[in-house]
């Protein structure tokens, strides 16, 4: 709120200023030159919580979402300001941020105070920052991604982040993250999504470095191929598709993420990151993002590919000292020997890893193809084990050998008996 006076000395102008300041308790008052012979004044109220500034009028703490009190400026009032004060601001700054909280932190705490208590933060990127907290009016928990405030100016960078919460909000799937509303508080773009209590498939295999149990590994992959399948259908093609877009619940049930490079397909769809540029995660992209040439659901089912692999094995099966030397393999497919040298994977799961990272986006299979192995997989028996080696006895022990008898000495007389016998024959 601003108002004009005409004070009549330099004695009056500082006793206004206080009087603001005093009517107001914590306020922010500060004292201009507005026109020949007047006096610009305007304030604002702190919060008698927490401490921050409100504008005038305001009945809530952007902050902490306390009630405030607001009464109107008394000019009558005419207290001994300090000496020196004339033209500047009369209270103290706003309140630094508590122990522990970032600046970043606090800005958003304070831009959202209205609607959501917010928490802290739990990841940031190029695309944004999410953070947990818990929206006041429905007393639920959820996440908040907000895009970095130097973008907000740039028109560009606000559509890409809104788009990436339309693409996801029209997924309606088990599989992918529900979105709940978009908008700006503060100039600062945001859109709140389901709060997931649970680990991603990154931080699920770190804890096993000789890869999940299979038949743990082939459950969590089959939601995410389910999860990709819907989207590909509704002609939607994610491009960056990683362990650390992929999160788990208590409950084992897997949430896809992170629509923020996510491409619409068919007439009228608009690439808002550009043509012939580099899109997505080096460890993850498929040969045709290396390119730079157009991504479709191909592109999905090669870095699906590369997930199965890092589920069953606990390895990247793409590596290297840079991001240029990672996507260098990608284009060169070297990588691929690595899958046959993990002889510990069943046949045929090697045998589908090295067809959906094929170099070739047209000979990689569909997901409808690789959904069909992984079912018959579950249904094919166990192989049997190998039969056990006959064990060796540690001394040979070789049986004896029974000697013949020794024929018995006939008697002559015996002898021609026997003649005499066949004589008669």
């Amino acid at each position: 709120m601003e108002q004009a006076v005409r004070p009549s000395s330099g004695q009056a102008i500082r006793a206004l200023v206080a009087a603001a300041a005093r009517t107001h308790g914590a306020a922010h008052v500060t004292a201009r030159g507005a026109c020949k012979g007047a006096l610009l004044v305007s304030w604002g109220v702190f919060c008698e919580r927490c401490g921050q500034s409100n504008s005038e009028g305001a009945r809530f703490c952007r902050s902490c979402g306390a009630e405030i009190s607001n009464p109107a400026l008394d000019l009558t009032q005419s207290p001994v300001p300090p000496p020196g004060t004339h033209g500047r601001t009369m209270a103290a700054p706003a309140a630094a941020p508590p122990p522990g909280v970032s600046p970043q932190l606090s800005r958003v705490m304070r831009a959202f105070s209205a609607k959501y208590a917010v928490e802290r933060m739990i990841g940031q990127g190029g695309m944004g920052s999410v953070y947990l907290a818990r929206e006041i009016a429905l007393d639920r928990p959820v996440a908040i991604k907000v895009l970095p405030e130097s973008q907000a100016a740039d028109d560009a960078a606000v559509e890409r982040f809104l788009r990436e919460a339309r693409v996801a909000a029209q997924l309606r799937h088990p599989n992918v993250i529900v979105i709940h509303t978009v908008g700006e508080l503060d100039g600062l773009y945001y859109f709140t999504m389901d709060r997931i209590v649970g680990p991603t498939l990154a931080e699920k295999v770190k804890d096993a470095p000789a890869g999940l149990p299979l038949p743990e590994a082939l459950g969590l992959f089959d939601q995410v191929c389910r999860a990709v399948e819907h989207a590909h259908k509704h002609g939607v093609v994610h491009r960056d598709l990683k362990p650390s877009n992929v999160m788990v619940d208590e409950s084992g049930h897997v949430v896809v993420l992170d629509f923020g490079l996510a491409k619409p397909q068919g007439a009228g769809a608009v690439d808002l990151t550009g043509t012939g540029g580099i899109i997505g995660t080096p460890q993850y992209m498929s040969p045709e993002q290396v390119d730079g040439k157009p991504a479709g659901p191909e592109a999905d089912v090669y870095s699906l590919g590369l997930l199965l692999f890092l589920l069953a094995s606990g390895k990247d099966l793409v590596t290297g000292d840079s991001p240029i030397a990672v996507m260098m393999q990608h284009a060169s497919g070297d990588h691929r020997g690595r899958v046959e040298a993990e002889a510990q994977l069943p046949v045929w799961l090697r045998a589908l890893v090295l067809a959906m990272v094929a170099l070739r986006a047209a000979e990689r299979p569909s997901l409808v193809g690789v959904r069909k192995t992984l079912r018959e997989a579950s249904l094919a028996p166990a192989p049997s084990p190998p039969a056990p080696a006959p064990i060796a006895p540690a001394t040979p022990v070789v049986p004896a050998t029974p000697r013949p008898a020794a024929p018995k000495a006939r008697s002559r007389m015996a002898g021609l008996l026997d003649d005499l016998d066949k004589k008669k024959r």
